[in-house]
């Protein structure tokens, strides 16, 4: 798969997760990031840290678990190649307030990519930005913004919505 995509000039995106513990409770959890960057250099540059993050339960103090898990992961994948793009776990929507908490804690220092997923109607996509936007302005850091799942319902109104996504 990954030679096809190379062929066909694309890139993977690799979602890191985690083998028996969690990253934050594994103290060598780098080697197992620095076994993935070693075993896919070159044909994976992009690295997704952890999916949907903000949606697991029971974990106390989550996104300061998570961001030290990120740099942890930053590094290691720097260290192997400064090739290697870290991308922000695909936030599930927008709500809350669990990425300004990430801006707070300086988890901008530890990516490339802001990332989140969108399930919400197409008109919402707009507002959803713009507080990304905010943040990013507040915080003081610029980021690509990536959205890597969305399903999006159709227009509900009888108007037409032609046009919405070339004007977004």
């Amino acid at each position: 798969m990954l030679n096809s995509a190379d062929h066909n000039d694309l890139q993977m995106l690799g979602i890191l997760t985690w083998l028996d513990k969690y990253p934050w409770d594994d103290p060598d959890y780098h080697h197992y990031i620095d076994t993935l960057a070693f075993r896919f250099n070159g044909k994976i540059r992009y690295w997704e840290m952890l999916n949907e993050v903000n949606l697991m339960k029971g974990v106390k103090n989550l996104p300061e678990k998570y961001v030290k898990s990120l740099k942890t992961v930053y590094e290691c994948l720097k260290d192997r190649s400064p090739q290697n793009q870290v991308v922000l776990s695909g936030l599930a929507e927008m709500q809350g307030n669990f990425f300004e908490v990430l801006c707070k804690l300086k988890a901008q220092d530890y990516y490339d990519v802001m990332n989140f997923h969108s399930y919400f109607s197409p008109e919402e996509l707009i507002p959803c930005l713009e507080k990304i936007a905010r943040l990013m302005q507040h915080y003081d850091f610029r980021k690509h913004i990536w959205l890597t799942e969305c399903g999006m319902s159709t227009n509900l109104d009888a108007e037409t919505s032609e046009g919405f996504y070339t004007d977004l």
